[in-house]
């Protein structure tokens, strides 16, 4: 999500998009959406909420990359990547697709992992926090080279892409769903959890 936030604007311009009206329109959404959260998280679940928001997130920046890729509208006007109109409408459907990416992560990961963290991690822990801004470092130094490489927006979406499908497989497969559940009970989740894991790698060796 921070490579769109963080660079939204380069990404437009590469994808001939009024940077700045997509860039404010951006930033409503992610705001209307987040609300949203507040309504269904304790309905919905946890657990739930992030695997729709990795797969959907997954799916749309997939979906955009690869008709960055195909019309080749990240490429420099000078060298071609289709007529201009046509450049254009790709280029609005591939911000289409980028509102719903940003409409899927801020409705899911962006208010629903810092709840998960709350419930899951006991509060001598500060390691998580830490994490979090380190990664945030490593990707503001690390997209501007990705956007400027021959992997250009299609690669550096297919990249994003497929750190999403990791993280679905990691809700996935990781974490139990904590809603309605005492700070108690997830410690227990977590462990019943884990023994099936272990139970399962030994019947199958």
């Amino acid at each position: 999500m921070n490579i769109i936030m963080y660079y939204s604007t380069s990404i437009f311009c590469s994808i001939d998009v009024s940077s700045y009206a997509a860039t404010a329109i951006v930033g409503v959404i992610n705001f209307l959406t987040t609300l949203i959260t507040l309504f269904i998280v304790d309905k919905v679940g946890r657990k739930t909420l992030l695997l729709v928001g990795a797969l959907g997130m997954c799916v749309s920046i997939l979906a955009a990359g690869l008709l960055i890729h195909i019309f080749n509208v990240d490429e420099e006007r000078e060298g071609g990547g289709g007529s201009e109109e046509e450049r254009q409408v790709v280029g609005y459907f591939v911000a289409l697709l980028i509102v719903l990416f940003v409409s899927f992560f801020a409705s899911t990961w962006g208010p629903v992992v810092w709840v998960v963290t709350s419930e899951v991690f006991p509060l001598s822990v500060r390691v998580t926090t830490s994490g979090n801004w380190n990664g945030n470092f490593v990707v503001a130094m690390v997209t501007p080279l990705l956007l400027g490489s021959v992997l250009k927006t299609a690669g550096t979406f297919y990249i994003l892409a497929g750190f999403l499908f990791a993280s679905f497989l990691f809700v996935l497969l990781t974490l139990p769903e904590t809603k309605e559940e005492s700070l108690e009970r997830i410690d227990e989740l977590f462990l019943i959890l884990w023994l099936q894991k272990i139970n399962l790698f030994y019947y199958m060796r």
